[in-house]
């Protein structure tokens, strides 16, 4: 039913660079692979508190400050229109609803961040109420940062 919105799916998106998101548990003192048994879902990240993340750009691997369990879609979805993200995400959590609404009532902080990168420093994503709907069953935060950089 995408005739009736203004902004059709669209994988080259024509204003976009890169954009992705990313569902963030913030676990307290659990261990993030609590998470993962309680959804049923394996992570695409996790930042484990005291323990020595992955190596980054600079060669140095930083100690983990929380316990942090992510589902990220950057190296999973190809394309530049952030509702495909969405919903690769909200597909993969959904079937777990009952879990992330228990660990929300268990006080966890959670959220899908992500990041839009614009080619030419205008436009912007747009979020279909479909989108909208799913992220607000499962009493999700969205937030979107935007992002250019000229070219030098």
């Amino acid at each position: 039913m995408t005739e009736k919105y203004l902004t059709p799916l669209d994988e080259c998106y024509a204003t976009c660079e890169r954009t992705k998101a990313v569902l963030r548990i913030h676990c307290g003192k659990l261990s993030p692979n609590l998470i993962s048994d309680e959804l049923r879902l394996k992570s695409t990240d996790v930042v484990e508190m005291g323990m020595a993340g992955r190596m980054n750009k600079r060669g140095f691997a930083p100690i983990g400050k929380v316990n942090l369990w992510m589902l990220d879609s950057e190296n999973y979805v190809v394309s530049r229109d952030l509702r495909h993200h969405l919903d690769w995400i909200l597909n993969l959590v959904e079937p777990s609803a009952s879990g992330i609404l228990k660990l929300r009532q268990d006080g966890l902080v959670m959220d899908i961040w992500s990041v839009w990168w614009s080619k030419t420093g205008d436009g912007g994503p747009a979020l279909w109420p479909s989108q909208m709907r799913r992220i607000a069953a499962l009493d999700l935060e969205l937030s979107i940062g935007f992002a250019f950089y000229e070219n030098e």
